[in-house]
């Protein structure tokens, strides 16, 4: 999705994680003085109402590859 915020175009991205527990690790760069990496710090995943199947029948473009 985009939005404009102050006079510049913006984008966003939504994850939406059913798999793999609904869980998510983020991993970031170990820091410069080659400590351990951080734990990751994982949060329940909230209830979702049931994802509802798209009806795509009105692409039929051609498509040129």
């Amino acid at each position: 999705r985009s939005y404009e915020q102050d006079g510049v175009k913006k984008y966003a991205t939504d994850i939406v994680i059913s798999g793999f527990n609904g869980t998510l690790q983020m991993l970031d760069r170990r820091d410069d003085a080659g400590g351990a990496p951080r734990p990751a710090a994982t949060a329940p995943a909230a209830a979702q109402d049931p994802i509802t199947p798209v009806d795509n029948s009105g692409f039929d473009d051609d498509i040129p590859f």
